[in-house]
């Protein structure tokens, strides 16, 4: 299980870099973590941020038009929150 501030290594920047949720996510824990999917970002030394790539798919988020809505956000690219502390 991977979860947002675990580390990560870079094999592009060969750096070690932090998991960050990229919104918007649904808030959804595995052993009292939040989890991290597919597409979320390796905060490392490349510029733009590599995506992650799921290993397993056994679970899944889906956001329509509302929920896009509903979070506040537009269906972009969004800056982590966690970038501006790199």
């Amino acid at each position: 299980m991977a979860y947002p501030g675990a580390k990560v290594w870079c094999p592009a920047c060969k750096s070690t870099g932090e998991i960050c949720n990229v919104p918007p996510y649904r808030p959804d824990t595995m052993m009292g973590k939040q989890t991290v999917l597919d597409g979320d970002e390796c905060l490392c030394n490349c510029r733009p941020y590599p995506k992650l790539i799921a290993s397993q798919y056994c679970d899944w988020a889906e956001f329509s038009a509302v929920n896009w809505q509903r979070s506040g956000l537009m269906p972009s690219a969004i800056p982590c929150s966690l970038a501006s502390s790199l």
